[in-house]
């Protein structure tokens, strides 16, 4: 159930990952040079192919023919970076789109299931209204969590930040997932600090909407979803 929005919470932090990377590697050879750096257009062409930032392809030639063959190659070749350039922008756009628009559908999910809970099982008299704004409020440490995150980004090395967990405040964390089981992974992950934090900010919510509801089987019914939720995350890496 929280673990809907670790999944929206990487994809908004990925465009994030990649400027924080970018800006690592230039800081990494501004430390390096004890001299201001002077490179030819070869070299600067080198490094900019290296982190994935379209360059045109330079060539020698030996006569007038060559060098115009060569400058409409570049035009074409131009043409085409500009597309993929276009094609990444708009795939970025698509993907932070779908990131805010998977936060809202993950509230409404949440609060769906904590309708049913609360009506069916609890007899709360509740109102999915209520419980969308429970889950929204409930849901606010999670912009703790990825400002922690954002944070580690930059703290770390590039190739030492692992985006799926980003921070130590789970268990998963400190497993190795080259020699754990990657169901064992998923279990251990769930149990975060930031994920028991939403759920008794749930049970509490639901407590103050139910009125007669006392916080205990609250957090009873909140606790028993979530381990729902982790049941089936479990079983989806330990069949596939």
């Amino acid at each position: 159930m929280v673990g809907l929005a670790d999944h929206v919470f990487c994809d908004l932090c990925r465009p994030a990952a990649q400027l924080i990377c970018l800006c690592k590697f230039t800081s990494i050879l501004l430390e390096e040079s004890k001299f201001p750096m002077d490179l030819m257009e070869y070299q600067g062409k080198q490094y900019f192919a290296r982190f994935g930032i379209p360059v045109s392809a330079g060539d020698t030639a030996d006569s007038v023919e060559e060098a115009v063959a060569q400058d409409r190659h570049a035009d074409r070749d131009r043409h085409q970076q500009d597309e993929q350039v276009g094609d990444r922008a708009a795939r970025q756009l698509v993907q932070r789109a779908g990131a805010a628009a998977g936060a809202a559908i993950s509230a409404v999910v949440v609060a769906a299931m904590l309708l049913l809970a609360a009506n069916l099982m609890l007899s709360a008299q509740v109102t999915f209204r209520q419980l969308f704004a429970v889950t929204c409020y409930a849901f606010l440490p999670n912009l703790l969590a990825g400002a922690l995150a954002i944070l580690t980004m930059y703290l770390k090395q590039p190739e030492d930040f692992d985006l799926e967990n980003p921070t130590a405040f789970n268990i998963g964390f400190y497993l190795d997932p080259q020699t754990t089981p990657k169901w064992l992974v998923s279990v251990a992950s769930s149990v975060d600090l930031f994920s028991i934090w939403v759920l008794l900010l749930l049970a509490l919510g639901l407590t103050a909407a139910g009125r007669r509801l006392s916080y205990s089987k609250a957090l009873v019914a909140v606790s028993g979803l979530w381990l729902l939720w982790v049941a089936l995350k479990a079983l989806r890496y330990a069949l596939f």
